[in-house]
């Protein structure tokens, strides 16, 4: 990939150059040489990340002994592509982004791999083609372009993703995941070498059967991502997922005798709960669950009295990208930094457990209803009459959205459910800033924003979730910026396809939400998590944060209003108003939202946006010119 801040190794031909920037994360990475070359010397590959499953790659290619224990993970990947061409991306599993050219044939390959936990971009002009990790990477040639897209930053403002295969800059791609671009005479074609559509159905005789599958594919994917040249830890909330990362990761190193750091996000001890269906502060739940595990040392990290926008200057100049939930941001960094100081190379957390293993199995009721199943939708109806009021709304919310995933919708009639909901979304845009056919494309994204649409009925949407996310470049960031990999062993390949071929009814047996995995963590997890019903609060001092910076929020309003480029894209007298509500008395969920989506996503892109077109009004030094 091309890198940033100089090489560690370069490869330069008649058609190609790979250049390589070596980063420790695994053990064999210490004796990692790249860029490699394979197949007799005719092909030359570098490679960012790990194989997941090595052990077995290294069986089919009949390698044993200690040289094969040693091999550096993009070695092992060579090896398969010597022996079955591009057909061996079918063959990995893990987290990566690679580029081979076969200077014999004269093609280049790109690939990504199956949920797109590494970053990898392009720029393509002509019959030439520059790709890197990160966008930063393109820009180190004057000849790419370097412009913001205004509709991609439009969404990214609202916390709704730009398309898998674009990026927040005007001429630079992303592969998405899954897929592969084959360079070849000045033929380029991107296809796919694994979809979420073709994934094996999952069937059992009994219903416990499915729970013990899934804490045995959890456990083979939590095993194969605490491997690592340094220490290990987690982050851990009170709730099933990042529980059940954390106690099945402390057994996998208490075998190894290791020590798992476990971290606890907090508010300040003493703030009062914020809802009566919320759990505001879940250190006590996630010490039980620490306490349970004697290699488990567990810290608690309070949150920050104040926002600090610096914070997503940092994470934007590292990752190239604004991050898509600022609020939380801040939290997240606190544990990655201690996490880092304490010696961890891998941070595990479970941020995508939501669509695999703790789905809560409501949309399969509208799979029921369409397929004309109705004595096994009146059976599960009637399990779930016990749900709270959180629960319920999630239910009929997302009943409703897979059904209508599932009915055909005209083109036109999209386009104006889309602008209703544009409407009512939390904007803080000036339309007319857009581009042509900006805002129609901003109201097709609308139409799949109805309520419920991250926990989706099918696999091709489910991972559509993850084809857009930022965690490849905040990954990225970390990595760079204190020598942390995140890794979510919930977004494993193995975990995914496991979870998305059970039958509904494997994540509603019991009449419980979320009990797949309520089942197979019984007895591992302490009651007051596996029984819990009530959702943890993220950053529950988020006003008392913006109320201490104000002052700097407001300066931030001038500052955007001052640049040419953000006061054309955002509505400044809006985010003023916003702004002077921060100490007010409105307490409502409207009023959450407009404060902790419109106004602070537009604080962070904006400035964002505002620092990478050279304007800099509020004096301080441009964070995307000095670097990491």
């Amino acid at each position: 990939m091309l890198p940033m801040g100089g090489t560690d190794g370069v490869v330069r031909g008649d058609r190609a150059a790979l250049a390589w920037r070596q980063f420790v994360d695994l053990p064999e990475d210490r004796v990692d040489r790249q860029p490699m070359r394979g197949g007799g010397g005719r092909l030359v590959m570098v490679f960012d990340g790990r194989l997941d499953n090595r052990a077995e790659l290294l069986v089919r290619l009949g390698r044993t002994g200690p040289e094969a224990a040693s091999m550096p993970d993009g070695r092992v990947a060579l090896r398969c592509f010597e022996a079955a061409g591009r057909e061996a991306l079918g063959w990995f599993c893990g987290a990566f982004a690679l580029a081979l050219f076969d200077e014999g044939e004269d093609r280049l390959l790109l690939a990504r791999d199956a949920l797109g936990m590494r970053p990898l971009v392009y720029h393509l002009a002509r019959d030439f083609l520059r790709f890197a990790t990160v966008p930063r990477g393109l820009f180190v040639d004057p000849s790419v372009p370097r412009a913001l897209d205004p509709v991609a930053l439009a969404r990214h403002s609202i916390r709704w993703r730009v398309a898998a295969d674009r990026t927040i800059y005007q001429d630079i791609r992303a592969l998405p995941p899954g897929c592969f671009l084959e360079m070849q005479a000045g033929r380029v074609v991107v296809d796919h070498h694994w979809r979420p559509d073709h994934v094996a159905p999952v069937r059992f005789a009994r219903m416990d059967d499915y729970a013990e599958g899934l804490r045995a594919v959890l456990e083979t994917a939590v095993a194969a991502q605490t491997r690592s040249a340094r220490g290990v830890a987690s982050q851990l909330s009170g709730g099933l997922d990042s529980s059940a990362v954390t106690a099945l990761a402390a057994g996998v190193l208490a075998a190894r005798n290791d020590v798992l750091d476990a971290y606890t996000a907090a508010p300040p001890e003493g703030t009062p709960p914020v809802h009566p269906l919320l759990r505001h502060d879940e250190s006590g739940v996630a010490a039980e669950t620490a306490a349970r595990f004697p290699n488990i040392r567990h810290h608690v990290i309070r949150e920050t009295p104040a926002l600090e926008l610096e914070l997503f200057d940092r994470i934007a100049a590292g990752a190239d990208l604004p991050p898509i939930n600022a609020m939380n941001m801040p939290w997240f960094d606190d544990i990655a930094r201690a996490a880092g100081r304490r010696g961890a190379g891998v941070l595990l957390h479970a941020g995508y457990g939501n669509l695999t293993i703790s789905a809560e199995g409501f949309e399969g009721l509208a799979d029921m209803a369409l397929r004309g199943r109705f004595l096994a939708l009146a059976r599960h109806g009637w399990r779930l009459r016990d749900l709270n009021r959180i629960e319920r709304r999630l239910l009929v919310a997302e009943t409703a959205m897979a059904a209508r995933r599932r009915l055909p919708v005209p083109a036109g009639l999209r386009r104006r459910i889309g602008r209703r909901v544009l409407e009512d979304a939390p904007v803080a845009l000036r339309p007319e800033a857009l581009p042509e056919g900006g805002l129609d494309s901003l109201a097709k994204a609308a139409v799949w924003r109805w309520p419920g649409a991250d926990r989706l009925a099918d696999g091709g949407r489910r991972v559509a979730a993850f084809a857009n996310n930022d965690l490849a470049f905040l990954t990225f960031y970390y990595e760079a910026s204190c020598g942390l990999s995140l890794r979510d062993p919930t977004a494993d390949q193995r975990v995914a396809e496991y979870c998305w071929g059970l039958p509904p009814e494997a994540f509603l047996a019991g009449g419980t939400p979320r009990g797949l995995v309520r089942r197979a963590m019984a007895g591992l997890l302490p009651p007051a998590v596996v029984e819990n019903r009530r959702q943890g609060a993220q950053a529950v001092t988020w006003r008392r944060q913006m109320s201490a910076a104000r002052d700097e929020i407001l300066r931030e309003i001038d500052a955007l209003a001052a640049c040419p480029d953000t006061a054309a894209l955002f509505d400044i007298g809006r985010l003023k108003a916003l702004a002077a509500e921060i100490d007010g008395p409105d307490e409502s969920r409207e009023m959450m939202i407009a404060l902790q989506v419109t106004l602070t996503q537009a604080l962070n892109v904006g400035r964002f946006a505002r620092r990478f077109s050279g304007s800099n009004q509020t004096g301080r030094e441009d964070a995307a010119e000095t670097g990491d």
